[in-house]
Parts: C-alpha cells; structure tokens; sequence
C-alpha cells in the first residue's frame, strides 16, 4: 500500500490538533492559566472597584483597631515606669559626707560581707536609707574599698577633695593700704582706685574680712594738763584700804553722781508718723531748715543700786533738765501777743550750770 505523503495533512485536518485554535476551544471546557487576572480586572474595575478614600471609613466601622491599643497600653506602662526612675533619680539624696560616715559606710558593709558571706544589693540600699544618701554613694564607697584591698593597700575611703577646691583668688598687695592717705581710703571706689584693682574685687575682699571699716570720731585735743589731771582723776579713784595689797581695788563709787550736757535739735527735717486712711498730713514748719532750734540738757546719774536678793532697787537716774526759761513775749507777732508766756533757752555759762546744781540737781538727789 503506497501512502502519498502530500495528502497525509488533508486527511489528518479533521483529527489532529491544531495548536492555534486551542486557546479558543479552550475558553469553555479546557483550562486557561490566564483566568486568574482576566476575570478580576474586570470585576475591580466594573463591579468591586475599591475607593482608596473610603478606606479608612469601612475600618472605622470594624474593630479593627485593637492592635494599636495594645501598644498604646504597653507605651503608657512604659512611660510610667520611666516616670518612675526619673522620680527615683531626683528624690535621690545628693550631700557631701564627712569621713566618719564614709567610714561607717564601709564597716557596715564589711561587717555584713563576713556575717553572709557577700554584699547583696539590698544591703547597700538598708545603709543607703540610714544615712539618707544615695545607693550609688554607697556603692562607690564600697568599690573603691574593694579595690584598695586587691592593690594590698591600707583602706582608706576618706574624701579626696581638697580642703580649698575651685579657682584660686588673685594675689593682691594689700600691705600698700597702710601706705595710701586716709582721704584716699574713705570708700571702697577710691581705695580701689588707688590700688589699681577693681572696685568688685575688693569688696569681695572686704567681704572675706581681709579688710575692716572703722568708724572715727574726732576726739579733742587733750594739752599735756589734761593729760595730768585725768591721770590724777584716776588715782583718785583707786581704793585707800587696797593700795597697800598686790592687786589695788577701784572705789565701788556708789556715792558718785555724773553731770553731763547734751545738745537737742528741737525737731527732726524729716519724722515718721502713723496716721489713718484719709486723716491730713501734720504741718511742721521751721524759718530755715539749716538753723533748726536747739535745746541743751543737763543729766545726772549714778551707779544702778541692787539689794542681797539681787533685786533692783535704784536705776541710776536721777534726772534731766532743759536749760529754759520762762519769760513773756516782749512784742505781738503772727504767733504769739505781747505777755505771753514762752520758753526760750539759756546760755549755759559756769555760773548757770552751778545755779541747775543747787536747785535742781541736789534736791532730785536727795528726793532719791
């Protein structure tokens, strides 16, 4: 049987298969591996198409949120906890401890180490809350122990910060102020001034006591016979009974009394009052500020008198008097008519001072 090869394609149109038509067979009964995205691109784009705006809209109304609480709930804890520390850390007791306390720190913990055998931690902070420091203090203390021991030192946890720390002061020769002239020295400025430093600086010094502010007060000039009569004033002064002895006694002067004059100004420029809400302002008036009127005053007093039960029974004063007198206005003015009874004050003479102590100063003495 002869086969003819040219016809063999005809016969076999019906049986074999043709690969190009397969892809179209195969829509309904064969399997297409493309299906997976011919069929979802058009039902997202025509009938599920999602709307990325709305989103967030759709998960609102489902829980779906609970994760985020979660770790909400672990950052509260967190931040809580951390609270805590930064609470601990500033609450923590922070001074200077002398050497005795360091000491103690370490007997305490070593004492501790040979009855338990070590240090735990709880221990440390028992001596911390005792001395009211910081556990880091006491750990410190102990380490450095520690360490001493294994170099084979002496332990010594004293503290190591200088007697004087910080910046040092400026050398300045002060010695030259006993050189400069008193007129130069009356302020801080123009002492300064004078010794070429600041004004600031030494105040600073002023402060640290390394200079002094006196007051002087302008005393008068005593002549070689003062001198000699208070010198006799106060040998007059010692006691008879006691001059013959080692240590001489002064008189008890119980029966002294001392006089002495005081100028007054009759009234002050400028005075202090308690007035109420609303009530007018005193008027004071004077003719001239600068010559204010003065008053003088004789004093006497004596040496205070105590009885055996130590109890008070003279002050020491006897009295005060205005050298005043009474007289009557010799003219009418805005102040005052003719005749008037005024005071005006004396000129305080010798002869005036002994009238006061006939008068007035001997009888107030023997009143007393």
């Amino acid at each position: 049987m002869n086969m003819d090869l040219n016809l063999m394609p005809q016969e076999e149109e019906h049986e074999t298969i043709d690969l190009n038509l397969m892809p179209q067979e195969e829509d309904d009964e064969g399997i297409n591996l493309n299906w997976i995205p011919e069929k979802e691109e058009p039902q997202v784009a025509e009938n599920v198409a999602m709307d990325l705006n709305l989103m967030p809209q759709e998960e609102d109304d489902e829980d779906m949120n609970w994760m985020p609480q979660e770790d909400e709930g672990k950052e509260d804890e967190a931040q809580e906890e951390e609270d805590e520390v930064m609470n601990w850390i500033l609450q923590e007791k922070r001074r200077e401890l002398s050497d005795k306390e360091r000491h103690g720190v370490y007997f305490a913990l070593l004492v501790i180490e040979l009855r338990d055998g070590s240090v735990q931690p709880d221990d440390k902070l028992l001596v911390s809350n005792l001395l009211d420091i910081s556990v880091r203090s006491v750990e410190r203390i102990w380490e450095e122990a520690k360490k001493q021991i294994a170099d084979g030192k002496e332990v010594d946890v004293s503290s190591k910060k200088p007697g004087r720390s910080g910046r040092k002061r400026k050398e300045l020769d002060l010695e030259r102020t006993s050189t400069i002239p008193l007129n130069k020295r009356r302020t801080i400025r123009s002492l300064a001034r004078s010794l070429g430093v600041a004004r600031s600086t030494l105040h600073k010094r002023f402060q640290l006591n390394e200079l002094n502010r006196i007051t002087s007060t302008v005393k008068p000039h005593l002549k070689l016979e003062n001198k000699l009569a208070r010198l006799k004033f106060c040998m007059s002064m010692v006691d008879d009974n006691s001059i013959s002895t080692s240590r001489a006694m002064l008189k008890p002067m119980t029966n002294m009394v001392h006089i002495d004059e005081k100028w007054f100004d009759m009234t002050r420029v400028k005075n202090s009052y308690y007035v109420l809400p609303g009530e007018p302002e005193p008027k004071r008036t004077v003719s001239n500020t600068h010559s204010i009127g003065k008053v003088m005053f004789l004093t006497a007093v004596a040496r205070p008198r105590y009885n055996n039960e130590g109890e008070l029974t003279f002050d020491g004063k006897i009295g005060i008097w205005a050298f005043v007198e009474e007289t009557e206005a010799k003219r009418t003015s805005q102040n005052r008519t003719k005749g008037t009874k005024v005071l005006t004050s004396v000129k305080v003479t010798r002869p005036v001072c002994k009238d006061y102590l006939i008068n007035k100063v001997i009888p107030a003495i023997q009143d007393k």
